[in-house]
């Protein structure tokens, strides 16, 4: 193997020519974040693999900004593994095994047909967080490491083939997590972490003689574990951690191979990240997942950064032409003329040049949906008519029965019709912008369980055009059997709205639960109505009922306690109380139960129940205190386990334990599965120098060593480690 040394320029600082660096965030992930993701892209999308041992798999769509789940891998899912691609098609593998494991199997993926395929098995040894590189249809891989130590071997796949050759090794310090990339058909390889620290280092190999060039060592701090690409023949890098712990910032830096310098660019929002991903579409690179060590947060965040101006529209015709772009991004928007006010009567949704020739109603109408009166009584519906234009106009009112309709009549300014009129006779005029609350329709002595439907038409006279029409549902109730009732009102502290449900009782059988449903009165601003009505099922005098808005989040949150509810309910988005929110129970559309004060913000009330729960025991109303469940994964676990769940043992699942950088000391009070320390030490075993029990035997990461064994229950262990990091231990509370 031939080395040699060459010495050019030091760093530039310049600006990246005249590309506006600023960085553009995209929509969020939709997925679990994760460290390490496979990352890679072709013309049209962006792709994310596996990543923290995960197995799933999404497309990122450019121009709608939009991502889609996939099929998942065939393979187990991975953490700190790498992947490239090479037209359209990806080639990925290595890293380890949520078991410890670092397996050796090479898959193709085709992104166009959604195909995997296993190829050549690496005949080297696994490893976590290789280089991987992409030359003129050939991928090089090496370095990395694995429970035996840092990798400095060197490797080529050739694609065409399906085969590797061992090539000339890498000629520094062994390392893992380097950075890397390809320049006019020279792979560039450097930096990352060996025994000896963290690395600055830099090397470019060239596949053509197999022979490795050292270039200078890069201008800034040492550093490892962020993410790199290239882009119009140059490198760039992008995050990751220094010497001490984090960088101070995301850093982004781009590197000129012709002179061998390095220019610092524009650093990425949201601060340095650990072992994140990106892919470049177009002339856009898109920097995504990892893991914020600062905040020890996974986060979704993700944004774009703009590598030149070449990219754009280049259809001259286009409401977007860009005059100074010359690769198509296939972003065009072809120019249709319209009107683009969707308030207007000729809202056309495809147009995106406004030609003025939109056309307004001038007529509103604010009616309800459905009117309801007991049996035998009338049923009357009225509102407002509103006239929304500059000018007096005259309306006129226009019925029409839906199907068989008993007697009825309408009135319209000052004139009642009787059922053999459908049109109104008279036009009442209304002043701009003004109301008009005389219309009154009404059906004369409704039956029990009636329900009928007319469909009353206002219309500017002598301009049919100007109208706006409602069907109107009359409906007659059945005696009201008050046979469910609240139970309980739920705001546990669960992600999103997933801890929001309310718990029923049945007082009595009930042949069909559809006749009840539920409103939610948020902040003491009156009754938003019934918002949710029951499923159409039958119930037994003395069922618990839940209604919740994720059943799944609120099965795990109770556990066994879980089946004391006979039936389980799927809410919707109407039922998203706050602990602050009145309740109103609905038995044919009317108001049979309240909880709370629908016109009082229960904030500092005594039924507050925020991040907590309310229970009605013997007609009384109980609660569990605010915010008594923060933090908690149970109910059994939390400060107020729910009253019906009191029966489960309660105590804590897992414990979590913060180190700051440099040496600390921890014990645990759980008993876990699996208690070696290596495996309780696995999430931070990258940040982890040496731990040590109270007789000095020593756990090594780095040279593989477990003097400790396993670890003992409130026994302390010193620690040191390279950054403040966090871990869980899981088990049996002591």
């Amino acid at each position: 193997m031939k080395i040699t040394r060459t010495i050019l320029l030091l760093v530039s600082l310049s600006t990246m020519g005249q590309v506006p660096q600023v960085w553009d965030q995209v929509s969020n992930f939709i997925a679990d974040g994760r460290h390490h993701p496979i990352t890679f892209s072709n013309d049209n999308y962006g792709f994310v693999v596996s990543g923290s041992y995960l197995n799933d798999v999404y497309k990122y769509d450019k121009l709608n900004d939009t991502w889609t789940q996939l099929q998942n891998i065939p393979f187990s899912g991975r953490g700190y593994a790498y992947g490239v691609s090479s037209g359209n098609k990806a080639y990925m593998g290595f890293g380890s095994t949520s078991s410890g494991l670092c397996p050796t199997d090479w898959w193709e993926y085709d992104m166009d047909s959604n195909i995997w395929n296993q190829k050549a098995q690496f005949p080297g040894v696994g490893r976590r967080h290789p280089a991987m590189i992409v030359v003129n249809n050939k991928i090089y891989m090496g370095c990395g490491s694995n429970n035996n130590g840092n990798l400095g071997d060197w490797w080529e796949y050739d694609i065409s083939n399906d085969s590797w050759t061992s090539k000339a090794a890498f000629p520094a310090i062994e390392r893992h997590h380097p950075f890397y990339f390809n320049i006019n058909n020279f792979a560039y390889v450097g930096f990352g972490h060996s025994n000896s620290g963290i690395l600055k280092d830099f090397y470019q190999y060239n596949p053509s003689n197999d022979i490795w060039t050292q270039l200078n060592d890069f201008p800034g701090e040492g550093r490892v574990a962020g993410t790199q690409f290239s882009y119009n023949a140059k490198g760039y890098i992008l995050s990751g951690l220094g010497d001490a712990g984090p960088l101070n910032t995301g850093e982004f830096w781009e590197y000129e191979s012709s002179n061998d310098s390095w220019t610092q660019l524009t650093s990425h929002p949201g601060g340095a990240i650990w072992a994140p991903g990106n892919f470049v579409i177009d002339c856009d690179v898109y920097f995504l997942l990892g893991q914020n060590n600062s905040t020890n947060s996974l986060p979704l965040n993700i944004y774009k950064y703009k590598l030149s101006e070449d990219c754009g529209c280049t259809d001259s015709t286009a409401t977007n032409y860009d005059a100074s772009a010359n690769v198509d991004d296939g972003s065009c928007i072809a120019s249709e003329e319209g009107c683009m006010d969707s308030s207007a009567l000729n809202y056309n949704e495809n147009a995106n040049v406004d030609d003025e020739s939109c056309e307004y109603l001038s007529i509103e109408i604010n009616p309800m949906e459905t009117y309801y009166a007991p049996a035998g009584q009338s049923c009357i519906a009225t509102f407002d008519v509103t006239n929304t234009s500059d000018n007096t106009i005259s309306v006129i009112v226009t019925r029409t029965l839906v199907g068989e309709v008993p007697a009825n009549n309408f009135c319209w300014g000052d004139v009642c019709y009787t059922p053999a009129t459908d049109v109104s006779i008279t036009a009442v005029e209304i002043p701009a912008n003004s109301s008009n609350n005389t219309f009154i329709a009404e059906i004369f002595a409704i039956t029990t369980g009636a329900n009928y439907t007319i469909n009353y038409c206002f219309s500017i006279e002598d301009n049919s055009t100007q109208s706006v029409c409602a069907d109107l549902n009359f409906v007659g109730l059945l005696e009201l059997s008050n046979a469910l009732s609240l139970q309980g009102i739920l705001d546990i502290d669960l992600p999103s709205t997933n801890g929001k449900a309310i718990h029923l009782v049945a007082l009595a059988d009930i042949a069909d639960l559809s006749v009840f449903g539920i409103g939610v009165a948020n902040n003491g601003e009156g009754s938003d109505g019934q918002e949710y009505t029951f499923d159409s099922i039958s119930v037994s005098v003395g069922d618990d009922i839940l209604l919740a808005r994720s059943p799944d989040d609120i099965a795990s949150y109770f556990a066994d306690c879980f089946d004391s509810f006979e039936y389980v309910l799927t809410a919707n988005s109407s039922i998203g109380q706050n602990g602050n929110d009145a309740i109103e129970l609905f038995e044919q559309n009317l108001v049979i139960e309240t909880f709370g004060d629908i016109n009082v913000d229960g904030t500092s009330e005594d039924w507050e129940y925020q991040d907590s729960w309310a229970f009605k025991n013997n007609d009384e109303w109980t609660y569990g205190g605010v915010d008594c469940t923060d933090d908690s994964e149970t109910t059994s676990s939390s400060d107020c386990p729910y009253p019906i769940c009191t029966a489960i043992q309660t105590g804590p699942f897992s414990q979590i334990i913060s180190t700051p950088m440099g040496w600390s000391m921890f014990s645990s009070y759980m008993i876990p599965e699996d208690a070696s320390v290596g495996s309780i030490l696995e999430p931070i075993i990258d940040e982890v120098i040496i731990a040590k029990d109270f007789l000095g035997n020593a756990f090594l990461p780095e040279w593989d060593f477990n003097g400790i064994g396993d670890l003992s229950v409130g026994q302390g262990y010193q620690i040191k480690t390279n950054a403040a990091c966090s871990f869980s231990i899981s088990g049996t509370y002591l």
